[in-house]
C-alpha cells in the first residue's frame, strides 16, 4: 500500500490498500518549494490529519489505526491477518517505533501533482 499526499491540498489517498507487501510515502509539493520547505510541511500534513509523523531520518512514522480506518472498506476479508503479518515482518526488520507502534514507511519525492493508478479488478488485456 502506499500513501499518495499532495502537501499543496493537504490531501491524502490510500493507494492499493489490499496490497500489505510494501508500504511506502509518496508526496507532491508545490512546484517552486524548497525541499526542506516540502518536508516541514508533510511532517505538519501527517500529524494535522492524525496519520503519524516524519521521522528524523526523512521516513514517515504511520499510525496502525489510521491505516486501517483509511483501508476499510476497500479491502478483502483476510486484510486485517495480512496487515498483521506485515506489522510484524516490519517489527522483525526494525521498522516499527518502540514507543507508540508507528510503522517506519519510506518517503518518496515527487514534483508536481501525484499520480495515482487505481486497482485492476481483473487480468490485464
Amino acid at each position: 500500500m502506499e500513501l499518495v499526499v499532495e502537501l499543496e491540498s493537504a490531501s491524502m489517498t490510500l493507494a492499493d490498500p489490499d496490497d500489505t507487501k510494501r508500504l511506502s510515502v509518496r508526496v507532491a509539493g508545490p512546484p517552486g518549494a524548497a525541499p526542506a520547505t516540502h518536508a516541514e510541511r508533510l511532517g505538519r500534513v501527517l500529524s494535522g490529519l492524525h496519520f503519524g509523523r516524519l521521522g528524523e531520518d526523512g521516513d514517515a512514522r504511520l499510525d496502525r489505526g489510521a491505516l486501517r480506518f483509511r483501508a476499510a472498506g476497500q479491502v478483502g476479508d483476510d486484510w486485517d491477518d495480512r496487515f498483521e503479518d506485515m506489522c510484524r515482518y516490519a517489527e522483525s526488520k526494525g521498522w516499527v517505533d518502540p514507543g507508540d507502534g508507528a510503522l517506519q514507511a519510506h518517503v518518496e519525492w515527487t514534483t508536481g501533482p501525484p499520480t495515482i493508478t487505481p486497482p485492476t479488478t481483473g487480468p490485464l488485456p
